[in-house]
């Protein structure tokens, strides 16, 4: 599918359509054609830039929220399946770029979805301003958010922030403890305490592996 047509979906008239092409390039594609570029750059950028705009949301749309409901509602609105289901609404898996080794790869065409979302932001903050990207946030991440029951997808580390809450004030840390190409391993530690770890494809996933393992401690923690 012709790229203009994302645009128009979008409401961009690009500026820089290399960034573009590059937010919309798997590494796969890179290395197969010999490219130098690939989308995780940008992806890097965007997930930034996404979450100072849901947490400015927050702050600033929803005064009546606590600090607690606020860090519950930010992890619900960036998690994995929140992006990837904007980029699914959006049609980027029309666009992106991938190499012949993933045509069939089923298992990690959502993990792209995601990437290519928050690689999208990045390209438009780059080619069009802060504004411009904010507004693609609005429209796409935060209005789904608002007319989708996301809170039904079950998120295991605000899960374990509520539960601790009972029992210290102390920080919960997420700490990386290996960043290979495929694979991501954190550990969750309270009050110097080591109670899970976790693996998985981004450190989002890793980092929710780590909470549900550390929820085995606190009996029968289904049912509060």
């Amino acid at each position: 599918m012709e790229i203009k047509n994302l645009f128009k979906k979008i409401n961009i008239s690009p500026k820089k359509y290399s960034l573009y092409y590059e937010a919309l390039t798997h590494s796969s594609y890179s290395n197969e054609n010999h490219l130098n570029y690939n989308y995780e750059r940008l992806e890097f950028l965007g997930d930034a830039i996404i979450s100072y705009y849901v947490t400015n949301y927050l702050f600033n749309i929803k005064p009546e929220l606590k600090v607690g409901e606020m860090s519950k509602k930010k992890i619900i609105m960036v998690q994995s399946k929140s992006e990837i289901f904007a980029a699914k609404k959006l049609n980027l898996q029309e666009y992106v770029y991938l190499g012949k080794s993933l045509f069939n790869d089923t298992k990690n065409l959502d993990r792209i979805y995601e990437d290519i979302y928050e690689a999208l932001v990045g390209a438009i903050y780059l080619d069009q301003g802060i504004s411009k990207a904010t507004n693609f946030i609005k429209n796409t991440l935060i209005k789904y958010y608002e007319n989708l029951n996301f809170a039904n997808q079950y998120d295991y580390k605000s899960k374990f922030q509520e539960l601790m809450k009972e029992y210290s004030k102390n920080n919960i840390e997420y700490k990386l403890i290996r960043n290979s190409k495929d694979e991501y391993k954190v550990e969750l530690w309270h009050s110097n305490i080591k109670y899970g770890s976790g693996t998985g494809k981004r450190i989002k996933e890793a980092e929710q592996n780590a909470a549900k393992e550390a929820l085995k401690h606190f009996v029968g923690w289904e049912n509060k």
